[in-house]
């Protein structure tokens, strides 16, 4: 964080209102306590106070609610003080305590020892909070920014309706995909099941088919309530329906809530609304540092977290998260109701952002609710993209068949060659040398790579073959009914055709080459998973040879 320059060079000057002795020596005693931070003068009335408004070294203003008299000394200026004020006040009171805030002062406090003795600290965050305000007024003066907080704030809410909307979108799109390539996958047991169902009619009289129909229906009932239960885990949340019949999560389970504030004052607002809630269970994190170490030790469904802090503000811990891939939903709590630090935290990752001036029971009722939903909907759309992973036979890139489809396949073919003991090839290929392309042309270029080999091997191939992208960098072809000799024609024709493709990716051309082990299918081979690691084998042997060598 960016200090003041006039901060670091001398220690800033802290005038006090306060006309009880008790409670000057009071504060007398905590602000010289340790180590001297501040310069600090005792005046008996707000006006006293003018002496020091030209005084370029005044920092901060600590004030008896009662004595201070702000709309006097700063006329139609209450929400835009020259200085921070800090509030004291005989009794703490909520009431006051929120009106100040509104109100544009920095903090509110009783005169109590404890508050007292945490003087020097409170002083400390304030002047830093300040500072770190000044700054954010003065990069928009220079930017030119000519937004108001009104069209900020509309600003802000389009931000945060339009993520809902996209979210309702991308579950409504990727739940009619799922039902697209569920009917696509029933298809094959409900037509057997049908099919035998007709046989069991014209076998009547021959007990053997009869039991083989039985048999084969059975197997295809049991495909097909894998498939339906496969679909029901989707939601992996219950859900409950609450007012406008909008169905969301069951807030009545217990939500862990990590409230990340260092102000005990702040803290102990949201702390009282929050434990109306017997549901709720609160872990509080006076810092960033404090924070990753509860997230280290804790499961968390919702996160609080103020903007300002010790070691930070709430742009580097959203950094944070984002940075160790954790998806939990962050309200930030902006003091002043800054809507530039909103859109600021909202662009990084926070679900929602909250005034401190506009903290109550509702508006966190509010937040929660929201938060949850929406991340209820972000956990839908990525287990419903698990799901569809599953049951796709498809690859987005090349539009081959994955390796889900392959190896479903692969057993077909070796369940055929070895009843039949009829011919059948495995071809492996792996590109030798791609983190050199990588490295040189980047990601977007190794993609379109992919998807241009893709094409060709498409080609390539006879209609009885089968090829799929069968890992990242990996294409597999399966040749059946197919003799070694006539596979090493076909898989040298494939390594040719790569080898002499330019592929063009911006103003550059270049080409790539690719290493390929062939396996043959034999009564020793016991399953699909060990025909697929002798191909394997025979592949990295090539590749260990260099690579692009003729078969």
């Amino acid at each position: 964080m960016i200090k003041n320059t006039s901060i670091i060079q001398k220690r800033p000057l802290i005038v006090i209102v306060e006309d009880d002795d008790a409670n000057i020596r009071l504060i007398v005693n905590a602000l010289e306590s340790g180590s001297r931070q501040f310069d600090f003068q005792f005046v008996l009335s707000g006006q006293d106070i003018r002496k020091f408004l030209a005084n370029s070294h005044l920092h901060l203003i600590i004030a008896d609610i009662n004595l201070l008299k702000a709309d006097e000394l700063w006329p139609d200026k209450i929400l835009d003080l020259p200085f921070p004020v800090i509030l004291m006040d005989n009794n703490w009171d909520k009431e006051k305590a929120l009106m100040t805030v509104e109100n544009g002062f920095m903090a509110y406090i009783s005169k109590s020892e404890d508050d007292f003795n945490k003087l020097p600290y409170i002083a400390a965050r304030t002047l830093r909070e300040w500072d770190c305000m000044m700054q954010s007024r003065d990069i928009k003066s220079e930017s030119g920014l000519s937004y108001t907080i009104e069209e900020l704030s509309n600003a802000n809410r389009k931000i945060l309706d339009q993520q809902q909307r996209l979210l309702e979108e991308e579950r409504h799109k990727v739940l009619l995909q799922i039902a697209g390539a569920t009917a696509h996958k029933l298809g094959q047991p409900l037509m057997t099941l049908l099919g035998n169902i007709e046989m069991i009619e014209l076998n009547k009289k021959s007990p053997d088919k009869l039991k083989n129909n039985l048999e084969k229906i059975k197997d295809a009932g049991q495909r097909m309530s894998n498939i339906v239960k496969n679909m029901q885990t989707i939601r992996s949340h219950e859900t409950k329906t609450y007012y406008n019949d909008i169905s969301i999560i069951d807030l009545d389970q217990e939500l862990r809530i990590l409230l990340v504030e260092d102000s005990d004052h702040d803290f102990g607002i949201l702390d009282a609304i929050l434990k109306n809630n017997d549901n709720i269970a609160i872990k509080r994190a006076v810092n960033i540092s404090k924070a990753v170490r509860a997230l280290k030790e804790d499961d968390f469904d919702l996160i609080f977290l103020d903007h300002y802090l010790p070691d930070g503000n709430s742009l580097d811990f959203l950094t944070f998260l984002n940075k160790k891939e954790l998806d939990i939903p962050v309200t930030v709590i902006t003091g002043q109701g800054d809507e530039m630090i909103a859109y600021q935290v909202i662009q990084a990752g926070a679900h929602d952002y909250l005034p401190k001036d506009k903290i109550s029971h509702k508006s966190i009722s509010r937040i929660i609710i929201n938060m949850m939903e929406k991340a209820r909907l972000k956990k839908e759309i990525k287990s419903a993209r698990e799901k569809m992973a599953e049951l796709s036979t498809r690859d987005e890139l090349t539009g081959l068949y994955n390796q889900n489809y392959f190896m479903d396949s692969l057993r077909r073919e070796i369940s055929k060659a070895a009843r039949y003991d009829i011919g059948l090839e495995l071809c492996m290929m792996d590109f030798d040398h791609e983190k050199k392309i990588n490295q040189i042309y980047g990601h977007t270029a190794w993609d379109m790579v992919i998807a241009e080999v893709g094409k060709i091997l498409k080609k390539s191939v006879r209609e009885s073959d089968l090829i799929c992208r069968f890992s990242h960098d990996k294409f597999a072809v399966i040749l059946p009914n197919t003799q070694p000799e006539e596979a090493k024609t076909a898989c040298e024709r494939f390594r040719g055709m790569v080898e002499n493709y330019e592929f063009r990716y911006n103003s550059s051309q270049f080409q790539v080459n690719m290493s390929m082990g062939i396996a043959s299918f034999n009564k020793n081979v016991r399953n699909t998973d060990e025909f697929v690691a002798i191909a394997g084998r025979i592949l990295n042997q090539t590749r260990g040879e260099n690579g692009n060598k003729k078969i």
